[in-house]
């Protein structure tokens, strides 16, 4: 099975992006292992 990781820095602030990471991750759980890492941004 693949994995998929997504990095991101900083969290994800708009409602409508973390909905759509959601369904993503739903819809692609059945092919790969899909993972996401939200970083710390530095200031």
């Amino acid at each position: 099975m693949q994995k998929i990781k997504i990095v991101t820095v900083g969290k994800l602030k708009e409602r409508y992006l973390e909905d759509a990471m959601q369904e993503y991750s739903k819809r692609l759980s059945r092919f790969c292992q899909f993972t996401v890492v939200e970083l710390a941004e530095k200031k």
